[in-house]
């Protein structure tokens, strides 16, 4: 169940429709068995600086993305007490500590219509820790789970995005996605319905090898000022290849 929820993490809500996968889509995932590939824990992020006086610095600099449909999206979740002790969470979250490499920007949205299919599906957390008398940063990453058996299917058009997921103990394919989307600012893929201030909001781009990823973020701040600082991100990503 846990290798599942990965998945229906990445687009933050999905529902499962009874209609199954469409003939030809169907016909190419029959040509090649389905293979995984491993990339590194850090594959197409950015992280910021080892200084963490330059934390706040390295984090504005995705700002100029954050468009208003975007931020339309973001709903945190912000909690303090009377001892200076702050807390912000937020899931899906288009402004995470750890980014999507801006070099993996879609510039050209044609690129991204045809079929994928599942190369790397996973959950990673980063931390990134501070105490200020230290002055220095503590880093960790950690992979909480990695599906290496179920199957997933994304088909885009220039209007749908389209998402068929099967089971490995399953013997077809369900609907997953049926949905209307848009690339915002060469980098958040928005998941919408009629109206996009519900939408479901993730990273995407393509690495150097033409793959597709899409990484969905959840954060949570933790710090006591001047004290200590804590952002923790945890990414499901996915990686398709297309199928051809």
């Amino acid at each position: 169940m846990k290798k599942n929820k990965i998945t229906i993490c990445l687009l933050a809500v999905i529902l499962f429709y009874s209609c199954s996968i469409q003939k030809d889509i169907l016909e190419l995932a029959q040509k090649k068995s389905l293979k995984f590939q491993s990339f590194p824990e850090d594959y197409c992020s950015l992280f910021p600086s080892s200084d963490i006086h330059l934390w706040d610095q390295d984090y504005n600099k995705f700002r100029k993305y954050l468009t208003p449909k975007i931020m339309k999206t973001q709903l945190g979740l912000n909690l303090t007490d009377e001892n200076g002790y702050k807390s912000w969470s937020c899931r899906p979250s288009a402004s995470p500590h750890v980014q999507l490499d801006t070099a993996t920007f879609i510039y050209d949205n044609q690129k991204l219509q045809g079929n994928w299919r599942i190369i790397t599906n996973r959950q990673i957390q980063f931390i990134d820790s501070a105490v200020y008398a230290d002055q220095k940063i503590y880093r960790t990453t950690t992979t909480l789970d990695n599906n290496t058996q179920d199957d997933v299917i994304a088909s885009i058009d220039e209007q749908k995005f389209k998402l068929y997921f099967k089971p490995a103990n399953k013997p077809n394919y369900k609907a997953a996605v049926n949905k209307n989307y848009s690339i915002e600012s060469k980098r958040y893929l928005l998941i919408h319905g009629l109206s996009k201030t519900t939408a479901g909001v993730s990273l995407v781009g393509m690495d150097s090898s033409g793959n597709l990823i899409i990484n969905n973020y959840g954060v949570h701040e933790r710090q006591i000022r001047g004290i200590y600082i804590v952002y923790e991100t945890v990414m499901n990503q996915m990686i398709f290849k297309k199928m051809e």
